[in-house]
């Protein structure tokens, strides 16, 4: 392409931009007013007959030509730089005063050469002076390009401040930004947008990100002359070549999307869309037409949203893709979408009939969309007659009503204090209009966008928390912006007490408000590292306000930071251990306060990574399986696990690897494992992938094309083949049966048999039935056409044909299908009304000897295994079987039996089994028709009702009790002192549990769990119970036992205790056995010497406490039952 003399570009700012971490820099000319919010250049012009080819240099090279044609190009008296200054980017590490001291001479002559201050420490700019009387200001310029250590280097530009009022012919008939009271409007009737765009025109954000809003509507006037740029187009995806180059779902998504047609084609259809987009952002100042709401904008186009609710969720779900991979990507990828527009609905629908679609704002919500929505176009209140989309109750859903030139509702508007928030100029408003052309535009319709294009400009504000909050968490600034919008209303009395706010919208208003949370010291933010095993490079942006920055780092997890102090972006860290987190935060200085970033955290290098990007390329000899190894692996260990084979590598030193003799036609599970250095141990999971080995046959190893239907009115419920039925139900339009085999013998009489699905009334159904009898892969739909019925209305249609004599011996595939009517024939690549199945046929020479088994079923089902049986006469079986989810077959080889238990199951799992018959001379019968079982799963366990208490607490012990769990079989207490970390168990097969040895006066928390039946079915825990063990006050004075004993110890049939107690008091004696169980107690009043003797001869042989409770303390005594 060839650039004409005087079409602006402005190039020179994403020559010295951080290329590597945007995406459309240098790609397109860029706006012009960036570059001013920036102050970095002014606009410059290529001359006629320079080309794109002319460019490809590196950039120094550029704009040191640039230094010196530009001169030459602008116009002699007109001075665009300041004499004696200009700026310079330095190289990584370059020293600014080492630097200055070269620079002090030039051909002889003093250049009094000076270090002004720095520009921007991110991008390593600094604002130099020099004698530009006493040498040539272009010569220095390139000796300064020149220079080692330095990037680039260009003059410090002049620039202008700019009218807030843009320059469009058409922007006076434009009332709602600027109402100057003509006619019948009211002075300030208006959103006082001059006095925002003082503040900012819309475009990017603070880290130079486009901003982008999705209009969904009916398109977009291709030839209108007033969008420019501003319209969105997916850099990541080549037009037209028919692949999602992007990986977001959508395929060919370049210029937007069509919901209906499934392709980017977004010219307008009805002349709706248009003037929407124009009001959100036709271009501004430049001297064409009108201007939106933002000068500088991306308006992707979605049309969808005006038929049916299944294109709105579709259309919704388009900006969503890109949004959630600009935020999967931390902005490198996808697209800042941060609202979406709609300017139509479904007059009095009803959010409860609609609950998909409501939800879906919260969904957008959730990933930084807000969504702004017309409201009815009727005096109608939204609250009681209800609305779609105004009514859903989503805080990420602004609802408008609309507002004339006197600022007062119009009086065919929707309103309502809970469902409509605000109004908005709507009635007469003048924007781009259909056929390239300017118009009034009006309704909610007109009102709406204004609102969807202020949430575009709030993030264009310089507010660089705002952007960092959106990469970091995209809902809260969206709540943020929209809490701003609502806030910012100004008070309306026409929708004083019938709408949320009660207020209209106001720019000025919102952006102020939105710019008190920036703060005066905003910090730091964009952070960034690259690592290595040893060191990292980390870089972050600082403010305009910031006078120096302090750098913070240390391990994750570390309680000290190492402080390096006035450090300037990027830093390099050195020293740092293998495979370690860290994590670095900026504390920036400004001219009154500092501020502190949020950290950022990373990895270094040398972890035993896991193998990435495991392929296979699979054929009927070998396997070759290759991957990505990573940085510290030194070897691999490779496993193949196939249900007739498993192969095991330890040691595999490339990437690659070949495998060789696996059986044919089976599903193998390979996995490759890091083995790295003695210091790091192998990856503990390692990469799997899935292969299929071919050999199965030409039915499965075949290329089939697979068809295509739709199944809203009917499909196939059943196919069957002499008999052999497979009951398949509705599988949207194609359902793979190959894993079903149907053996013919060649010249024999068969008869499919085909029953037709209903979703509601039967219809006439047109039915064919194919074979490949050549086995090509292909089907003839004449040559090899088996058999058709039109327009039958039969429950069941039934196609009887020959297999010719002459058709090869082998495997091959089955094809039928049912359709409406009239229906094309459901060749490759054509959609019919129906349904397409595929099954295999074993063409053979005679019937063969060995016949399925019949009758297979399931038996007894437990959680981990199932009873199988079924009816045969061959000497011996193979029953196979698989989970629904998993690809490979378990084979088990029964003998003479017809019932087998297949063990090892899992809990709570749909299984598919088959059998097939052994019989002489190893012949194998095809398999039966499969069984379809599933797996008990554990019931519901729970402690519901089993609250804890205690029945005693001393100082020492505690008896726990509660109430019986209707499923529990068992339970266990979970004991801990409070705040400790860690607790203890104990098993209970009763209600109530002793616990002995505890600490006295102290805390305690217990709770609950239940065991019930299943495998591991062990609940959540109870809701805590907390418990304080008594406190021993004087018990040296109070407590006076002598002699306390048990005898004998070990005992055996009786335990005697023996004691003298000078004071009479009450005793209470409690043995427990080991698990803390009381099993015996008695409570005397006693005093002076004496004992107690008690029959044990029931008691097991084991450990024994017991336990002597007294007025004033406990003593307990270990004993042993032999």
């Amino acid at each position: 392409m060839v650039w004409k003399h005087g079409q602006p570009l402005f190039y020179a700012y994403c020559l010295i931009h951080d290329l590597n971490r945007r995406r459309q820099a240098c790609i397109k000319p860029f706006n012009k007013a960036y570059f001013v919010r920036y102050n970095l250049i002014s606009a410059f012009s290529f001359p006629a007959g320079i080309t794109l080819e002319h460019l490809s240099m590196n950039y120094r090279t550029l704009l040191f030509l640039l230094g010196l044609f530009l001169p030459a190009i602008l116009p002699a008296q007109q001075l665009d730089h300041v004499l004696g200054e200009a700026l310079i980017r330095l190289e990584p590490k370059t020293d600014i005063a080492a630097l200055s001291a070269r620079l002090q001479w030039l051909d002889g002559q003093p250049t009094q050469f000076k270090v002004v201050k720095p520009v921007s420490a991110y991008m390593r700019i600094w604002r130099v002076s020099f004698d530009h009387n006493a040498i040539s200001e272009v010569k220095f310029l390139a000796h300064l390009n020149r220079m080692p250590g330095i990037e680039v280097a260009q003059f410090n530009h002049l620039v202008e401040l700019r009218s807030t009022v843009p320059n469009d012919p058409g922007f006076a008939n434009q009332w709602q930004y600027i109402n100057t009271g003509l006619g019948e409007c009211v002075e300030g009737a208006d959103i006082d947008a001059d006095l925002a765009w003082g503040i900012t025109t819309g475009g990017q954000n603070a880290l130079g990100d486009d901003i982008v809003v999705c209009i969904v509507d009916d398109g977009l006037d291709p030839s209108h002359q007033d969008f420019g740029d501003n319209v969105w187009v997916n850099v990541a995806e080549i037009p037209d070549n028919g692949i999602d180059d992007d990986n977001n779902g959508f395929v060919d998504d370049y210029a937007g999307w069509n919901t209906g047609s499934d392709n980017d084609d977004i010219d307008e259809i009805n002349g709706h869309g248009t003037p929407v987009a124009g009001i959100v952002g036709a271009q501004g100042n430049n001297g064409i037409g009108v201007a939106g709401v933002n000068w500088d904008v991306k308006l992707m186009i979605v049309v969808g949203g005006s038929g049916v609710e299944s294109e709105v969720l579709e259309a919704y779900s388009f900006p969503l893709a890109h949004r959630m991979r600009y935020n999967e990507t931390n902005g490198a990828e996808g697209s800042f979408v941060v609202a979406t527009n709609s300017s139509w609905g479904v007059n009095f629908g009803q959010p409860e009939n609609a609950p998909l679609w409501c939800a879906f704002y919260d969904t957008l919500g959730v990933h930084g969309i807000l969504n702004a929505g017309a409201t009815i176009n009727g005096n109608q209140n939204v609250d009681e007659v209800g609305d779609l989309p105004t009514a859903c109750a989503s805080d990420f859903m602004i609802s408008v009503t609309n507002l004339n030139c006197t600022g007062n509702k119009v009086t065919g508007a929707g309103f309502g204090v809970e469902t409509i928030d605000l109004g908005a100029p709507g009635q007469g408003t003048w924007t781009a209009a259909d056929g390239n052309s300017y118009g009034g535009f009006g309704g909610t319709s007109g009102a709406t966008p204004h609102v969807a294009g202020a949430i575009a400009l709030l993030y264009s504000a310089p507010c660089p928390q705002l952007t960092q909050l959106a990469l970091e968490n995209p809902e809260a600034a969206a709540r943020l912006v929209r809490q701003s919008i609502l806030d910012g209303t100004r008070p309306n009395s026409s929708l004083d007490g019938i709408t949320v706010t009660g207020g209209m919208l106001n720019l000025n208003n919102s952006l102020q408000l939105l710019l008190q949370n920036c703060g005066p010291c905003p910090g730091a933010f964009a952070l960034e590292a690259t690592a290595t095993d040893s060191s990292a490079l980390v870089s972050w942006v600082s403010t305009d306000s910031t006078l120096s920055s302090n750098l913070l780092w240390r391990p994750l997890g570390d309680t000290v930071w190492t402080v390096l102090p006035d450090t300037v972006a990027p830093v390099l860290l050195q020293g740092l251990q293998p495979c370690t987190a860290y994590e670095f935060a900026v504390e920036d200085a400004c001219a009154d306060t500092t501020a502190l970033s949020a950290a950022a955290t990373f990895l270094t290098d040398g972890c035993c990574d896991a193998p990435q990007g495991l392929a296979a390329a699979v054929s009927i000899d070998s396997t070759v399986l290759s991957w990505q190894g990573g940085a510290a692996a030194q070897a691999y260990r490779v496993e193949v696990v196939c249900p007739l084979d498993t192969l095991v590598f330890d040691q595999v030193f490339e990437p690659t690897l070949t495998l060789s003799g696996l059986d044919s036609c089976q599903a193998c599970l390979a996995t490759v494992q890091s083995l790295c250095s003695e210091n790091l141990p192998p990856d503990s999971l390692g990469t799997s992938l899935i292969f299929e080995v071919p050999g199965c046959g030409n039915c499965i190893d075949l290329g089939y094309c697979e068809p295509q239907g739709s199944t809203s009115f009917e499909f196939l419920q059943a196919v069957a083949v002499n008999g052999e039925e497979n009951v398949s139900g509705n599988d949207g339009g194609y359902g793979d049966y190959t894993g079903f085999s149907f053996t013919l013998e060649t010249g024999a009489l068969i008869t499919i048999s085909l029953t037709p699905g209903w979703v509601g009334d039967a219809y006439p159904e047109d039915y064919w039935v194919w074979a490949d009898l050549n086995q090509d892969g292909e089907f003839d739909f004449e040559q090899e056409l088996l058999g058709s019925v039109e327009a039958s209305t039969d429950e069941v249609v039934a196609i009887s044909a020959i297999i010719p004599e002459d058709t090869p011996i082998g495997s091959t595939r089955l094809r039928v299908a049912m359709a409406y009517e009239n229906s094309p024939t459901p060749a490759c690549g054509v959609e019919i009304e129906g349904e397409t199945e595929d099954y295999c046929l074993e063409i053979v020479d005679e019937v063969p000897p060995c016949s399925v088994p019949q009758g297979l079923s399931t038996g007894l089902l437990a959680y981990q295994s199932a009873g199988v049986s079924w009816s045969g006469s061959a000497a011996g079986y193979l029953l196979r079987y698989r989970a629904d989810a998993a690809a490979a077959w378990s084979i088990l080889e029964v003998e003479a039996n017809t019932a087998v238990t297949l063990d090892g199951l899992e809990l709570c799992t749909g299984y598919t089994a088959q059998v097939a018959g052994l019989c002489s001379d190893g012949i194998q019968s095809a398999w039966s028709a499969p069984v379809q079982f599933i797996t008990l799963c554990n019931p519901d366990c729970s402690t519901a009702g089993a609250q804890l208490a205690a029945g005693s607490i001393t100082d020492t012990t505690v008896m726990l009790a509660w109430q019986p769990s209707s499923q529990a079989i068992s339970y266990e207490i979970e004991l801990r002192q409070a705040g400790a970390a860690n607790w203890a168990a104990y098993t209970a097969e009763g209600l109530e549990q002793a616990i002995t040895g505890l600490a006295p006066c102290t805390a305690y928390e217990a709770r609950l769990r239940a065991t019930c039946e299943g495998v591991n079915n062990i609940s959540a825990p109870s809701p805590m119970f907390a418990f304080e063990t008594t406190c021993l006050t004087g018990l040296a004075e109070a407590v006076k036992v002598e002699n306390l004993s048990v005898a004998p110890n070990p005992f055996g049939d009786q335990l005697q205790v023996r004691w003298s107690l000078p004071v009479e008091q009450d005793v209470t004696f409690t043995l427990y056995n080991s698990s803390g169980q009381a099993v015996l107690r008695e409570a005397a009043r006693i005093s002076g010497k004496a004992f107690r003797t008690w029959p044990t001869s029931q008691l097991p042989a084991g450990l024994y406490w017991l336990e002597v409770q007294l007025e004033d303390g406990v003593q307990v005594l270990k004993a042993v039952k032999e």
